[in-house]
């Protein structure tokens, strides 16, 4: 198991359109994205770990999705991660908030 002297901390780098979990000064997981002119955020890919015990993943996803919402874009999950975090989150959306 990797042992780490300070906690991983979620980083947007929006220079280079990506997220990334950093630890030490070396990058844990990443997901990358591409922003479009008509306010559209494709999520292209994210690369985590195998076995992703810390869910660096959904700690990605959930950071990038909150800051497209909070900048007003739509988001398309391009890679089957993304697709299945934002399939999981609609499942867990009250009816009438899915409506």
């Amino acid at each position: 198991m990797q042992e780490f002297t300070t906690n991983p901390t979620l980083v947007h780098h929006p220079l280079i359109d990506r997220f990334a979990i950093e630890c030490d000064g070396r990058r844990l997981a990443f997901l990358s994205y591409t922003l479009e002119r008509r306010r559209t955020m494709t999520i292209d890919i994210v690369m985590v770990p195998p076995g992703d015990a810390l869910h660096m993943s959904d700690r990605l996803l959930a950071s990038a999705l909150a800051w497209a919402r909070d900048n007003n874009y739509t988001v398309l999950p391009f890679c089957p991660p993304a697709q299945e975090f934002v399939r999981r989150a609609r499942e867990l959306q009250p009816a009438a908030a899915a409506a």
